[in-house]
């Protein structure tokens, strides 16, 4: 979806929504996103979820835009980003689950190993704990 119709879906949408910050793999490098944006979609259809709204961050990230440091702010207002360089970051795959401006869950990345890094190669029990928080996630939209 285009900028505009994310935000006013993140930030006023009265009906529950899923919103996925991502980077489009065909265009730009995103491990995490090639392995997690197929197993979100795999328990979405399992949910029976009947949308789920993408949007690529990476340009806007990248230039550090106006709207993305908007964005940046309506979201650490109600819940943690990760830091990086003293900079609040939307970090990809960044999935949330909204209604009427409020942030009910989100999920960022994979897990992190004890450096705080987020694990790529996750095993088969962390894949399926990953679907598990999808599980949760989806199951709240009505």
């Amino acid at each position: 979806v285009d900028y505009d119709t994310m935000y006013q879906e993140f930030t006023k949408s009265t009906e529950h929504r899923v919103i996925v910050f991502a980077f489009d793999p065909d265009l730009y490098e995103c491990p995490y996103c090639v392995l997690l944006l197929p197993i979100m979609n795999e328990v979405a259809l399992e949910e029976g979820l009947k949308e789920i709204l993408y949007f690529d961050v990476y340009e806007m990230r990248k230039d550090r835009t106006n709207e993305y440091v908007d964005l940046v702010e309506f979201i650490t207002s109600q819940t943690d980003l990760e830091i990086r360089n003293d900079l609040h970051e939307i970090v990809v795959p960044d999935i949330y689950l909204v209604k009427d401006g409020k942030i009910i869950s989100h999920h960022i990345a994979t897990f992190k190993d004890e450096e705080g890094r987020f694990i790529l190669n996750l095993t088969e029990a962390e894949k399926e704990e990953i679907k598990s928080i999808y599980r949760d996630m989806f199951k709240k939209v009505n």
